[in-house]
């Protein structure tokens, strides 16, 4: 009976990787292929960093398209994203670092999809080095009660 459990755990398992697998093969009407980068999820929420400077938000229960938000402004050009990351305590609030060093913060209201996400803060301390090589982020983790987001560089 333990035997036939453990196979049926690693059966849904692989049948949820292979929905989200299957997310790569999208091209959401863009006109070109996105590249995913990095993964992120919460309770309720898939989060798939693009080539594109894109995350894509999907219903971790459904796995159905949510949302898109382009992660650049008027000031920074485009960049792939490299991590993301949810608050533990908000469900709206989640983290993205870009291939360039630059992290930023957004607010998602997913439970109003017409609302477009707005970004609350912009951080470039990992953008370049004092020898003007650039930093890349390696870590984007949140504190336990969702008041502190730290980033780590390669450097």
């Amino acid at each position: 009976l333990r035997k036939n459990c453990k196979k049926a755990k690693k059966i849904k398992k692989f049948s949820f990787m292979q929905k989200v697998f299957h997310l790569s093969r999208l091209n959401l009407g863009l006109g070109k292929r996105v590249r995913h980068t990095c993964i992120g999820c919460s309770r309720e929420l898939l989060a798939v960093g693009g080539s594109t400077g894109s995350v894509y938000f999907y219903s971790r229960d459904s796995l159905s398209f949510l949302q898109m938000v382009e992660c650049s402004s008027k000031e920074l050009s485009t960049s792939p994203i490299v991590k993301v990351s949810f608050s533990p305590t908000e469900a709206d609030l989640f983290a993205v670092a870009r291939l360039d060093g630059v992290v930023m913060v957004y607010h998602g209201n997913f439970k109003k999809i017409t609302r477009k996400a707005a970004c609350l803060c912009v951080i470039q301390s990992h953008s370049k080095s004092t020898t003007g090589a650039e930093r890349h982020v390696t870590c984007l983790v949140w504190s336990p009660d969702g008041r502190w987001l730290f980033s780590a560089d390669d450097r």
